[in-house]
């Protein structure tokens, strides 16, 4: 399984998620048997493949990945990886990706992961849960889509695992 949240960002000098990641590797509760990766990814567009690709000899099955956004009340499990980039915002690099296409010729990738199962363990818990059909145009929708499809170039595809989902988090 593979675990991602992201670094600090433009208008986010903290990430929870990054906090998030470092907690979820530390978490005696999970098994050390299972080949797990903890994993904070930097917000730059063209670090966030390279950074899969080296995820060496590494063959998730599942990958759930945390995202922040000012929209969300709490959690918000996302059923949809967008092939776009909307070009609303540069990453730390100061890259500005104009509109378009994420992967030439592919289309939307939905979630594979229960989601509504994930949804009542989150609402039985007290938390606060909704769905989204838009991950946004930054880099969360980016890597969902990276992670979601198998159609795109090169080394990312021996890491798209056949379960993925984005989860963002309230800011």
């Amino acid at each position: 399984m593979l675990v991602t949240g992201f670094g600090p960002f433009p208008g986010a000098p903290e990430n929870p998620t990054e906090a998030l990641i470092g907690a979820l590797a530390a978490s005696p509760g999970f098994s050390r048997d299972a080949d797990m990766r903890f994993e904070v990814l930097p917000v730059e567009y063209q670090a966030v493949p390279g950074h899969l690709a080296g995820l060496s000899g590494f063959a998730p099955d599942i990958a759930i990945h945390f995202g922040l956004s000012t929209r969300a009340g709490g959690f918000t499990l996302e059923r949809v990886a967008r092939n776009e980039i909307r070009g609303e915002k540069p990453d730390n690099k100061g890259e500005l990706r104009s509109g378009g296409q994420i992967c030439g010729g592919a289309g939307d990738q939905p979630s594979t992961l229960p989601l509504p199962a994930i949804y009542e363990a989150l609402s039985a818990k007290g938390l606060p849960v909704r769905y989204s059909d838009d991950a946004g145009g930054y880099l969360c929708n980016y890597l969902f889509y990276l992670s979601r499809s198998g159609t795109c170039p090169g080394a990312l595809r021996r890491i798209c695992p056949a379960s993925s989902t984005c989860r963002h988090l309230m800011s």
